[in-house]
């Protein structure tokens, strides 16, 4: 008798015919060992069935977390659209914000510049009219000069543009650190008649001025001024002093010098 085993596998439906017995077998030793054989390929297929079955289930677990991910694309596609707009607004404020800072810091600087020129021109207008605006107003004080000497005049009244005036006061010898065209005023007052007295330039006479006695009646008034003036073009070191031809008596307060510069 030959029996007939029909074997079964999932997914796929497959058969095989096996004898269990084999004609011409002894005591059934065959049998035996085909019937084993038979065991072990159906242990081996259920647990094979079962490894294949739990791979299927990680691959739909895996299907369903990529369709998930899937369907978020869009998602993530228009938030990354939105968030690229809202850069593209951000770096457009930002250049427009650049534009106005760069506007700004050249009108600024335009500002700056134009105020600074304008302060350096009113220095140099400044500094150009202190250089021309030169003159010394300088006063005798009371004393007694013998003739063929130097007025002296220590009481600087005013004093403009002027580095030192110690010769004048000193040895009345006014000094030119400045070149240009000068006036030169002179008023000397005395008791003494007929009193002279130049104006001088490098001890070269320029002026002279008698200083002559006033008469009011027949009465002939003890003090009295004379005054004389000059216009004189001085050199850098040039000098100016008053210079007495008679001996003479000078009356303080009354007996003054002025110096400036015209041009």
């Amino acid at each position: 008798m030959v029996g007939v085993i029909w074997l079964f596998l999932l997914p796929t439906t497959f058969g095989f015919l096996f004898e269990l017995t084999t004609p011409g077998s002894l005591n059934g030793e065959i049998t035996n060992s085909r019937y084993n054989a038979l065991l072990d390929i159906i242990i081996e297929e259920r647990k094979e069935r079962k490894q294949i079955e739990q791979y299927i289930g990680q691959l739909e677990m895996e299907v369903k977390k990529l369709t998930n991910i899937t369907s978020k694309i869009p998602i993530i596609l228009k938030d990354f659209e939105i968030l690229h707009s809202e850069l593209h607004t951000v770096q457009s404020k930002s250049t427009q914000f650049e534009n106005c800072c760069s506007y700004y810091r050249n009108s600024t600087s335009k500002i700056t510049m134009t105020m600074l020129n304008r302060i350096r021109n009113d220095i140099m207008v400044l500094e150009d009219k202190q250089t021309k605006e030169i003159a010394v107003t300088a006063c005798a004080t009371g004393d007694r000069y013998n003739n063929n000497s130097v007025i002296r005049f220590p009481n600087i009244r005013t004093s403009y543009g002027i580095n030192t005036l110690t010769t004048l006061q000193t040895n009345g010898k006014f000094t030119c650190d400045k070149p240009g065209l000068y006036l030169i005023i002179a008023s000397i007052m005395t008791h003494l008649s007929d009193a002279e007295y130049q104006i001088r330039k490098n001890e070269n006479n320029l002026v002279y001025v008698r200083i002559v006695p006033r008469f009011s009646g027949d009465q002939i008034e003890n003090h009295h001024t004379g005054t004389g003036s000059a216009v004189v073009f001085l050199s850098l070191r040039d000098t100016i002093d008053i210079h007495a031809v008679t001996d003479i008596y000078i009356h303080v307060g009354y007996s003054c010098l002025s110096i400036f510069r015209i041009h």
